[in-house]
């Protein structure tokens, strides 16, 4: 039987549904969580930023990091998650992949994703539901009402 599995993430936890019995039971199969996304950017870069002169006078100035330490963070988190459905996608553990994750998680999701896993994606919400402190199965039901799915 080709099986459902659910991502719903934002940029520092993630947990992961399993649609059984037709869509009447969704079940918690795994969590993940990626804490140094919610540390303060002093905290992920510890090392000052470096120092270098201005061209027209000889003054030094901070260098600004490339990229925002969180954006870099949520990369990260979302390499991870890809790496985790690209085995298990391998291992023919689910032939069906919803995605339900905040904005800007979402994006960096469809980057790391492999072609593969990306093909099983049969539907994609871009909503945060882990703030809110809902319950499993008031997760699944959200995704449910949101997606206009009878049978998850």
């Amino acid at each position: 039987m080709a099986k459902t599995w659910i991502l719903v993430a934002n940029g520092s936890v993630a947990k992961l549904f399993e649609v059984e019995e037709h869509g009447h039971k969704v079940l918690l199969k795994q969590g993940f969580s990626h804490p140094n996304t919610t540390k303060k950017d002093v905290d992920i870069h510890s090392d000052r930023p470096g120092r270098s002169f201005s061209r027209t006078t000889r003054l030094r100035h901070a260098i600004d990091p490339s990229e925002d330490p969180k954006d870099h963070e949520r990369h990260q988190f979302a390499v991870e998650l890809g790496d985790y459905l690209a085995e298990a996608l391998e291992d023919d553990q689910f032939a069906s992949l919803i995605i339900v994750s905040s904005r800007e998680m979402l994006g960096e999701l469809r980057g790391a994703l492999s072609p593969n896993v990306l093909k099983t994606v049969a539907h994609e919400l871009a909503k945060d539901l882990l703030t809110q402190n809902l319950k499993d199965w008031e997760i699944a039901e959200r995704i449910r009402n949101d997606l206009d799915l009878i049978h998850l």
